[in-house]
């Protein structure tokens, strides 16, 4: 349950994206979205208003929510509390990009590896950002087939590994095992593995489960 603090700082934020709509274009159907339909703020008269980040020209306060969100998630991911930083993206889309392009910059020469149940922002990434890349066969409830990963990285066991994890496919909800990623390239002799787990769909229950499929540690 939010309690008042909390609140506040939600209608800090809406209040300020209000503010912000003359500023973009969005599509249609989200036009008549009333965003305190879905959470109930205070109205109290005189509320004080927290100052908000400035980011280039316009006013937001996402910067001080982002912080927020990385203190609260982390930690559930088993993340060391100096050794984690981020921001939050528009869609899973920008998230798969970004995540590949983390790749490119720590392994310009790599390999990247995703299974045909992957989300296509992924294969569109990989051509934007021109990576050398390689479908891995998937089983029949969406999961990444480990075995014909061995056989694909095979072939390129002296370069590094760039692989997309799925935490959720999008029509089967089939789950990567990123520790067996890595395991299964470490016995084929590639120990520089980057491992970008698209969480779009399932990651944010994740940590419930008693035995996660990824984490940070």
């Amino acid at each position: 349950m939010l309690d008042l603090h909390h609140l506040e700082q939600l209608d800090d934020l809406f209040h300020s994206m209000g503010g912000g709509k003359r500023m973009f274009s969005r599509l249609p159907a989200c036009e008549g979205i009333q965003l305190r339909t879905v959470v109930a703020l205070p109205e109290a008269d005189g509320q004080q208003r927290r100052r908000s980040i400035q980011i280039g020209n316009l006013s937001r306060q996402f910067a001080y929510v982002r912080m927020r969100s990385h203190r609260l998630l982390c930690p559930l991911f088993r993340a060391q509390s100096d050794e984690f930083w981020g921001y939050i993206t528009n869609g899973g889309t920008e998230g798969n990009i970004y995540g590949l392009y983390l790749g490119r910059e720590l392994y310009p020469n790599g390999v990247t590896y995703f299974s045909r149940d992957t989300h296509y922002s992924v294969s569109k990434g990989v051509h934007l950002l021109g990576l050398e890349h390689c479908v891995v066969r998937s089983e029949s409830n969406g999961e990444m087939s480990y075995e014909d990963l061995a056989q694909q990285a095979t072939r390129a066991r002296h370069r590094p590994a760039v692989v997309v994890a799925n935490i959720g496919t999008t029509m089967k909800e089939g789950k990567d095992d990123a520790r067996r990623v890595r395991a299964v390239l470490r016995d084929i002799g590639i120990n520089d593995v980057c491992v970008h787990s698209d969480a779009a769909l399932c990651g944010p229950y994740a940590p419930l489960n008693p035995k996660p499929v990824f984490d940070f540690a």
